[in-house]
């Protein structure tokens, strides 16, 4: 086996330690035991309860706390997503909610440059339970304002939920890409979002089901956002139970090291410095991730209002959440297949995420030119079929691409680290930037840009963050990538 010094960018953050990168060549990918077990030490893997024939997966178990992560993410970011699906958050004037949308995509933003410390100190257990908080607040401002318009309240939540959001999704990618193995991180990602995405789709059936007979322009029902602040308030629970990563061993018996002991948080934080110092590759990655949020302005608040009723918004969001749901079960099964080594499936996957780009956004030109926003049209309803299903199928084809994009997005930090503080950081680089594009989104929906304005921005800044990851999974994703503590 042979063995190089890292290069700049594939080194540990801390700063008091030395770490070599050990990469295998490609005929050397296939490391049986005995040579994994020479890289790093091994501990006791935690094992299953037996019930009887029934065996039941250890507390303590990897695949165990990625479910606690997923669980966390279905109640606080799957419910938040059938508010976004409803279009406006269900409100028939869109413009309170991208006030509270601008709003909640800037905090997202500043407080994801920081989160990556921040959770590496703290601990992801604390910041997922304070992520649901965030989220809960910000259905219940919308609950208050159906009944007394509170914008100041709206407002509040959107802010809370940004912090929420920043905190939330970098513990649950620790807790996905670091708790795996190389070999598994393409199925942990597939476990955490297929969770995550199932909160849109069932909880899209919430508002289906109490908006049914709703066949009108207007703001869903106090039920419907009753029903949605609480189950995100549960989120709180899942979060709580969640191992922080210096307790965790992998199931191939290698341990999770995070030694924060005696660490000052403000050492923390100059882990954000040392990750563009040390992998100046990573911006080649802001493109993509700018437009990875970008398409909620106009998928949801344009598309959806413009467009359809209630009732349909309702359908639509359930659909799609089915969509995300199916795309990241392949494509994270996918990105994890042995039969091509890991540099072969980023391009193989690339090159398919880069073909349904085209495809669909294709198709969603010729959709955007049926709209305009000095021209009110009569609400289609899913019922009329025609127009009205083709552009549900369009909406769930969005959906599919979503999935998608995060699946790779996710897989690629994974390749870049298994260190638990590069990815906290490098997540919430990736939150910074798909925050800051959302933000920049909802803000050319309240000056009413032009539809064709907003649909051909996203489609350019997507394509050409997807052609820049070229470069970048050439240079920086390799067959492994083996940290190993130099004595």
């Amino acid at each position: 086996m042979t063995t190089t010094t890292a290069e700049p960018g594939t080194e540990a953050l801390d700063t008091d330690r030395t770490l070599e990168i050990v990469r295998v060549k490609d005929d050397e990918n296939d490391l049986d035991s005995e040579a994994r077990g020479q890289m790093q030490e091994r501990f006791p893997v935690p094992q299953p309860y037996k019930l009887g024939p029934l065996s039941i997966p250890n507390y303590r178990s990897p695949y165990t706390q990625v479910c606690l992560a997923g669980l966390t993410t279905f109640l606080a970011v799957g419910f938040f997503g059938v508010l976004a699906g409803l279009g406006g958050a269900g409100q028939v004037n869109p413009i309170i909610a991208d006030d509270a949308n601008i709003i909640l995509y800037s905090m997202f933003a500043g407080v994801a440059l920081l989160s990556g410390p921040i959770i590496t100190y703290f601990g992801p257990k604390k910041c997922i339970s304070l992520g649901g908080i965030g989220y809960a607040l910000y259905g219940a401002s919308f609950w208050c304002y159906n009944n007394t318009p509170n914008k100041g309240f709206v407002l509040f939540g959107g802010a809370a939920c940004g912090v929420g959001a920043a905190l939330l999704w970098t513990s649950c990618s620790v807790v996905m890409l670091t708790y795996s193995t190389e070999e598994q991180k393409g199925r942990f990602i597939s476990i955490l979002f297929a969770i995550f995405y199932m909160g849109v789709a069932v909880g899209g059936c919430i508002p289906l089901g109490l908006n049914f007979h709703n066949a009108q322009r207007g703001s869903i029902s106090n039920g419907t956002y009753a029903e949605l602040t609480i189950l995100m308030a549960l989120s709180v629970v899942p979060g709580l139970l969640v191992i922080d990563p210096q307790h965790m061993v992998r199931t191939d018996g290698t341990k999770v090291k995070l030694e924060l002991e005696g660490r000052p948080i403000f050492d923390e934080f100059k882990n954000i410095w040392f990750t563009l110092k040390r992998d100046p590759w990573i911006l080649m990655f802001m493109p993509f991730s700018f437009g990875s949020l970008y398409y909620g302005a106009y998928q949801g608040s344009d598309f959806e209002v413009y467009f359809f009723d209630v009732r349909t918004r309702a359908l639509d969001g359930f659909l799609i959440g089915l969509a995300q749901v199916s795309s990241s079960i392949i494509f994270g099964c996918f990105l994890d297949l042995r039969i091509w080594r890991r540099r072969q499936r980023a391009f193989i996957g690339w090159a398919i995420l880069t073909v349904f780009i085209v495809a669909i956004n294709t198709c969603g030109y010729f959709a955007m030119k049926l709209s305009n926003r000095d021209k009110v049209i009569d609400a289609l309803d899913v019922q009329e079929g025609g127009l009205a299903s083709e552009l549900i199928a369009l909406e769930f084809f969005y959906g599919f691409q979503d999935g998608l994009d995060n699946a790779l997005a996710y897989w690629l930090i994974g390749c870049f680290s298994n260190d638990p503080r590069m990815v906290a950081t490098l997540t919430g680089f990736f939150k910074v930037f798909g925050a800051t594009g959302s933000a920049v989104a909802f803000g050319q929906d309240i000056h009413l840009l032009p539809y064709s304005t907003m649909f051909g921005s996203y489609w350019g800044i997507i394509l050409g963050g997807v052609f820049l990851l070229l470069p970048l999974i050439y240079f920086r994703v390799h067959n492994t990538e083996k940290e190993v503590e130099v004595e």
